[in-house]
């Protein structure tokens, strides 16, 4: 008989929210909306935001590099300097790495 009433009170405690979530979505007398999906357009705003930035990038696509650079006395003389960086540890070590006496421990097998 206990086993049932638990039964009972478990169905109860997870039907109940349900229920009310239900009613609370589909029966909202203060809902100013029929459906629960509702479309959007997009904002003049960000219309003329992406006008102008496909002007800008149409204007960039016009552009036509002037190749004679590359065969100017003055940029073939300019060098390359750069610093050798020395590859350095990444990050902080393991902090549950376990002792090297540990792990060689574990490596070797007890003669027991």
């Amino acid at each position: 008989m206990k086993a049932k009433q638990t039964l009972i009170d478990i169905g109860i405690v997870f039907t109940l929210p349900v229920l009310v979530l239900v009613i609370s979505i589909f029966w909202d007398p203060t809902a100013n909306e029929t459906s629960l999906l509702s479309l959007v357009g997009p904002v003049p705003e960000e219309q003329e935001y992406g006008a102008k930035a496909k002007e800008a990038l149409a204007t960039l696509r016009s552009i036509d590099m002037d190749t004679s650079l590359f065969d100017d006395p003055i940029y073939r003389s300019l060098q390359e300097f750069h610093v050798d960086i020395a590859p350095a540890v990444l990050g902080r070590p393991y902090p549950f790495t376990q002792p090297e006496v540990i792990r060689s421990m574990v490596r070797t097998p007890s003669p027991l």
